[in-house]
């Protein structure tokens, strides 16, 4: 007696050989270990130059300079005295923070001229050049300018930077520096530094050659406030 034809029940094998998406979620299982270990080797691999655009590191600060610092009270604040008072005969304003220089004080009569220069956290320079309040110019986006600038006038010669306010202050470095304009026949100069009631003079004793640049100080400002002096001069008084 003949028995009806039934279907073969296929082993689980193969029906997996048989499944038509095998292949295709194999495949997805592939690409996501391919994924994952080139994402381990992008979290872990050594970086090399030029693999990412980095902010570049701030100029490095050299150890301040070692100059004949005056050591007597009484003589540093009468050297204040006396650049206070070269700056107000020259018609320079005071303000909430700036920097005086002077030199060829007295009976000196070097014939060389000297630079003030100020650069705020903005990258704008105060100088003879920009913001010079002598020559029409415009002050800062921060208030700062430079309102008086000597060249080669007899007796003592004297160069302003100022801010009027601190509330215009932004955060960051403030830049000092002094640069030898024109002359080689010097025996330095004198500078003052205030910014509050917080105030440093500087007496720098060395002969500077033409162009050659000085850093004095950079003031570091925090919410209008002064957070931090970096001398690179030796202050001869700080108050």
């Amino acid at each position: 007696m003949d028995t009806p034809n039934t279907p073969q029940q296929q082993s689980p094998l193969n029906q997996q050989r048989k499944d038509p998406n095998r292949k295709l979620k194999m495949w997805n299982i592939i690409v996501g270990i391919i994924d994952l270990v080139l994402l381990l080797l992008l979290i872990f691999w050594p970086k090399q130059c030029g693999d990412t655009v980095t902010t570049p590191a701030p100029e490095p600060l050299p150890e301040p300079i070692d100059t004949t610092a005056v050591d007597t009270t009484t003589v540093a604040r009468d050297l204040e005295d006396r650049i206070d008072t070269a700056r107000v005969e020259a018609g320079g304003e005071t303000g909430q923070m700036g920097m005086t220089l002077m030199w060829n004080e007295g009976t000196q009569h070097y014939d060389v001229d000297f630079d003030a220069h100020a650069i705020e956290p903005t990258g704008d320079e105060i100088c003879y050049k920009f913001h010079n309040i002598d020559k029409g110019q415009n002050p800062t986006r921060l208030g700062g300018k430079i309102d008086v600038d000597m060249i080669k006038q007899p007796g003592t010669r004297v160069e302003n930077i100022l801010w009027p306010s601190m509330e215009q202050l932004v955060d960051g470095v403030y830049r000092f520096f002094v640069v030898n304009y024109n002359g080689e026949d010097n025996n330095g100069f004198d500078v003052k530094i205030y910014v509050g009631n917080k105030s440093y003079i500087y007496k720098y004793t060395r002969p500077t050659a033409e162009d050659e640049k000085v850093k004095v100080a950079d003031v570091t400002i925090q919410d209008h406030k002064l957070k931090a002096v970096h001398h690179y001069i030796q202050p001869t008084q700080q108050q």
